[in-house]
């Protein structure tokens, strides 16, 4: 029943995906190119941030620094898919009557399906990872992608378990307290409870061995059984018994209606709530934790929790967009406007989220004006990467494997950019700009471009 459920997912994934690249032969033959040469780039990235990693394993603090850094931003992947993630509820009246146990479902859904699309990028991260760690030794490899994969497992488990807390309490403490445990063990280990795997990841940066990689992998085989068992004891949803009506004045005009239409509707999905609330938790937490052991690090885990939850922001509302084509099509707009203010209302949404991530986490981790300016050139790339991606492949609240396919597609396309924006830079003198202004400029080049494409794939 599990590779049932698996294959049954993995179709429904890949026939809108089949079809939406079939009506633009242009992405496909991108998407062609990109998955070609994404090894290519994988290799070239590792061999470029070397000299950092060999640096970092020279110095502690520097290590633990950047072993912290790993594990906060694949625990923060892994918060947000975990937010995002079908439940049990979402899987449609003729599954859930069926005889079907809650662990077959979620390991057939949820689970292997993950499995299946992250192999590929293990294989990424892995020709990342190798040339970047080469000149430290054997075994730092293998556990730098140990404590990547169970950053992102714990990141999981965490928000599994405080979503169970809400509705089971007394279960919900023992998941989160046998989480804390395994952290805290795993910490132990690399002489810091606090840091958890981050220490062993800083060990494995130094002196890596054998036992560095080995503990890490049974941290994220413990983090994704707590995962496993919370999503299985967490209680489904509960359902409506009425229809609610929330009166809101709509703007004159048909694409000022649609855009306000899209930010309400993102203003109440439960799956986007869920993702700001414990988007913000795991920032301010992690702030806390890197104010008490690393000390200025905490800033730059704002900004990119905040990059991170604000990229999902236009992938859903692409998905809401084609829930509501049926309404859309009633407006006296054509499709590809009405797309456009659709994307564009997604961007101003997604800004909204890093901004809230950042208020949250102020008291904490205040960024000053430079690297304030510096990330809203970040969000200006993602978000444009996110409103083109978002139209090719929308997200889907009942399928993971459209998920994760989203932000396969928007990691690979960001990562592009990101390289094709450093090259670029070089070239800067000869316009007569600095290095930051090129780039804000070309950042907020792709933010237009990206809404375009948004519009244009739609008309």
């Amino acid at each position: 029943m599990c590779w049932t459920l698996c294959r049954t997912t993995c179709a429904c994934a890949w026939r809108p995906l089949r079809s939406a690249l079939r009506a633009n032969p242009l992405v496909a033959a991108l998407c062609v190119v990109a998955a070609i040469c994404a090894p290519l780039l994988a290799l070239a990235g590792g061999r470029a941030v070397s000299p950092a990693i060999d640096a970092a394993s020279a110095d502690a603090a520097l290590a633990r620094a950047f072993a912290f850094a790993i594990v906060a931003g694949a625990g923060s992947v892994g918060v947000v898919f975990a937010s995002l993630a079908p439940s049990g509820d979402l899987l449609g009246a003729a599954l859930s009557s069926a005889p079907v146990r809650r662990r077959t479902i979620f390991l057939g859904v949820t689970l292997l399906p993950t499995t299946v699309l992250a192999a590929p990028l293990l294989v990424l991260l892995a020709a990342f990872v190798v040339p970047a760690t080469s000149g430290v030794g054997a075994w730092s490899a293998p556990g730098v992608v140990a404590g990547i994969c169970g950053g992102f497992a714990c990141g999981a488990a965490c928000a599994e378990a405080a979503l169970l807390a809400i509705r089971r309490p007394g279960i919900g403490a023992l998941v989160a307290s046998a989480l804390v445990a395994a952290w805290g063990a795993t910490g132990a280990a690399g002489g810091s409870l606090i840091l958890g795997p981050a220490a062993v990841i800083s060990d494995a940066l130094s002196t890596p061995t054998a036992l560095d990689a080995a503990v890490l992998a049974t941290t994220f085989v413990l983090a994704v059984v707590l995962w496993a068992v919370a999503s299985v004891l967490r209680p489904e949803g509960r359902s409506s018994s009425g229809v609610v009506r929330v009166p809101v004045r709509m703007p004159r005009g048909a694409m000022r209606g649609t855009a306000t239409a899209t930010l309400v509707r993102l203003g109440r999905d439960a799956q986007v709530r869920r993702h700001v609330v414990t988007g913000c938790s795991l920032a301010f937490g992690g702030a806390l934790a890197l104010r008490v052991t690393v000390g200025d690090a905490a800033p730059f885990l704002a900004a990119f929790v905040a990059v991170v939850l604000a990229s999902a922001i236009p992938l859903v509302a692409a998905g809401l967009r084609r829930e509501l084509a049926w309404l859309v099509r009633a407006a006296p707009v054509s499709r590809a406007r009405s797309a456009l203010a659709d994307a564009g209302a997604s961007v101003l949404g997604g800004y909204t989220v890093a901004i809230v991530v950042l208020a949250a986490v102020a008291p904490l981790a205040a960024l000053g004006a430079g690297e304030l300016l510096l990330l809203e050139a970040t969000l200006a790339l993602v978000l444009g990467a996110a409103a083109a991606t978002g139209a090719v492949l929308p997200w889907r609240s009942d399928r993971v494997l459209d998920q994760l396919g989203s932000y396969a597609v928007l990691t690979a396309v960001t990562v592009a950019l990101s390289v094709v924006l450093g090259r670029a830079v070089d070239a800067a003198p000869t316009f007569g700009l600095a290095d930051t202004q090129l780039a804000a400029l070309v950042a907020h080049a792709v933010l237009v471009a990206g809404v375009a494409i948004a519009g244009a794939l739609e008309s």
